[in-house]
Order: structure tokens, then sequence, then C-alpha cells
């Protein structure tokens, strides 16, 4: 086996040709991994960071394993910079999900061991810590990544879950509505019967009854008004320029969904999605407050879903996040976490943990103080607690992502 590291744009795109039948060929085969995605991303946002993308091939030369890795800064709480070993589209303004290595089905020990063994050998003194985000719990490459970084004294973990609702289509339109409960079914029949109502409802497809670039403004628009300031999408010029770059060449794939819903010529929702793998991937949406009452996003999310049973597709996945929305489509879900551990090669890496670890410690007391104040006793007519909810910022960084 032969790793190989790759440090520009140029090895980036030289990797095209390959790139894919091997994202196929492997267990972690997702839109966020694609070769479109990847590179987009750096085009756009890579300025920012150090490339360190690694290869690996067999005896033959063939391409058979793929790290889309990357160094940037990243703060830590107390206020110090480290250097980060990332996966490509982990930062950025737009972020991306189910992040992996990709390697051939069958060889994923071997090959992400080799990874791991030529990032702490060979590249040791380049990166401080590994932050690997939003890496599916059931990926066949995360035992080895465990274990190879797991070992004393490299181990700092705090491994954050998040999880990821999807929907399974099934064969009809009809029976995924059967499968619901009767107010939902009675909730979904009165509103649309209630939005015709308003006038001529028609669906236009961006790139097909609109001109791409068209459409793409409306989820801009709608977008912005459906969240006014509570959103961080769709404001930077970056963010755009990723996702008008990446919308031409999903589109040119035919992996590229994005579907507006019109009354009497006036556009009052939109849904932007993504369409690999035999799936929809949720990305982004939005509608105008003066329809929320007629509950347009619902509706439109439903037509999308029954767009894809129609075309033969098996999932919808809602991806990062656990909103109302979500839920009421969901029948199913998957597990994303985050993998951290110190670089025990070199001395910034022992004082990222050493950081780390007072940071533990900080917070461990700050919980005390804080449980020490509160009254011990609760009046046995008090309602039972209610679960905790999700910290802040983990919220306000999910919303940003992936709205309705």
């Amino acid at each position: 086996m032969v790793i190989r590291s790759h440090r520009t744009l140029d090895a980036l795109r030289a990797l095209e040709p390959s790139w894919n039948d091997l994202l196929r060929r492997s267990g972690s085969d997702s839109i966020f991994l694609t070769w479109e995605w990847i590179s987009t991303w750096w085009e756009v946002f890579g300025s920012r960071f150090t490339l360190l993308a690694l290869t690996a091939e067999d005896d033959e030369g063939r391409l058979i394993g793929i790290a889309p890795t990357m160094v940037g800064p990243r703060r830590t709480a107390s206020g110090l910079t480290f250097r980060a070993l990332m996966i490509i589209g982990q930062r950025g303004d737009t972020l991306a999900e189910y992040l992996d290595f990709v390697v051939e089905s069958g060889r994923e020990a071997a090959v992400t061991g080799a990874f791991c063994e030529f990032l702490q050998r060979d590249l040791a003194a380049e990166w401080d810590f590994i932050f690997f985000e939003r890496v599916l719990t059931t990926s066949p490459n995360l035992p080895t990544l465990r274990a190879k970084t797991s070992g004393p004294p490299a181990i700092a973990a705090r491994d954050a879950q998040l999880k990821s609702p999807h929907v399974t289509l099934g064969d009809s339109w009809p029976a995924l509505l059967a499968g619901k409960s009767r107010n939902f079914r009675n909730q979904w029949n009165n509103s649309w019967n209630r939005l015709h109502a308003e006038g001529d409802v028609q669906f236009l497809f961006g790139g097909k009854d609109m001109p791409l670039s068209a459409a793409l403004a409306e989820v801009t628009r709608l977008h912005r008004e459906r969240w006014e300031d509570r959103s961080a999408s769709f404001k930077t010029d970056e963010y755009l320029e990723f996702h008008q770059r990446l919308c031409t060449r999903l589109h040119a794939k035919g992996w590229l969904l994005l579907l507006l819903l019109s009354v009497d010529g006036t556009n009052v929702a939109v849904r932007y999605d993504y369409v690999y793998a035999e799936k929809i991937w949720c990305m982004q949406g939005g509608w105008s407050p003066e329809w929320a009452a007629k509950r347009v996003g619902t509706l439109l999310t439903g037509k999308v879903i029954e767009w894809g049973i129609e075309h033969g597709l098996r999932e919808y996945d809602f991806l990062g996040g656990d909103s109302d929305y979500k839920r009421r489509w969901a029948n199913g879900e998957r597990v994303m976490t985050n993998l951290t551990a110190c670089n025990a090669k070199t001395v910034r890496g022992w004082l990222w943990r050493g950081n780390r670890a007072a940071e533990d410690v900080a917070r461990t007391v700050k919980r005390r103080l804080r449980a020490a104040q509160t009254p011990a006793e609760t009046p046995a007519h008090a309602d039972p607690p209610r679960e905790a909810a999700a910290p802040p910022g983990q919220a306000v960084a999910v919303a940003s992502r992936r709205q309705p």
C-alpha cells in the first residue's frame, strides 16, 4: 500500500476521475464527500486552511482510500489557538455532515489505520489535535479511528452526539400517509384544501421551469424572510458563492432538487435539497411569513417526499437536528459524533491536552457551584423535571445549517 499527500487545489482536482467511483465502493457514500462538494468547498473556503489530503493506492496503483483532511486554527474556550486536523467541509459558513474517510469496503481497518499512522508519524509536526466533526456512529472507519487515536496519552475525548432523523419512503405516497395518525392526515388534507382555495397552486423546478440562478435567488429571499436575523445562512458573499457554484455542478449531475411552491404566480415557499445515492438530502428552505398559517413549509416538504417516492428513491434524510418539522415526518434516525484527540508527538499537542483538561475541570466546578446554589428539596406538588434542552450554542449552530 502506498500513501500519498496532496497539498494543492490542482492536486485535489487531479483526483476527480477516480474520486466518486471510490466513494460509491465505500461504506461512507454521502453527498458531502463527493468530489463536487469537497472541491467546491475548498475553492471557496480553502484559503483559510492548509490542505493535507491523503490517498492510498494498492500494489497495482488503484485508488482504495482518501482522507480528505485539512489543518486550520481553532480557539479553545480559554482563548488559546491550536492547529486542528479536520475533515474538509467542517468549517466555513456552510458545514457538511456524515464526514469521514473514503475507503473501499472491506479494507477499512488496513487503510484507515495506515492513514492514521502516516498522520501521526510523517505529518505530526503540522497539527496539534484531531477534531473530526459529525461522523456517523455507524461509520465503518470509526472503530479504527478511535483505536488509533485513543491510546494513552493521546486520548482527550468528549464526544458530543447529534441525532439525524430520516423517513423511509416506501412504495407509495398513499401508503406513507396511511402510516401517519388520523390527526396528521386530517391536518394534511385540510391544509391542502385551504391552500387551493387561495388561488392557482403550482410547483416549479429550478433549472427546468425557471433559470437555476433565479431559483437560487428565491431560496435566498424566502430563507431570509422566514428567519430574518436568526439564521447565519445566505448572508455572506462566500456562502452565496459556494452554493451558486455547487448548484451548477450538482444540477449538471442530476443531483439537485430545487422546488418552489407558487400561488397565483407568487413564490411563497421553497425547498433546496440534493438527490444522491437513492435518497434526498435535506439542505435548506424557507417561506413567506405571510403564508405561514397556510403551512406552506410542511406542504412543500411533503411534496418533495412524494416526488422522491414517485422517482423510486428510498429515503428523505433530514440530517442533523431534532426540529419539530423533522419529527412530524421521520420514522428513523442516525447518530453523529465528534472524534477529538491530541497529537502526543508534539509539545503543542501536549499543551492542547493540558488546556482541555483544565477547561474540563473548570466546567465541572461551575456545574457543582450552580448545583450547590439550587434548593435541594423539590415540593411534592411540583411537576417532574423536563428533559434537558440542547445547549444554546449547539441549537443555533444546527439551525444555521439545516432549516425548514
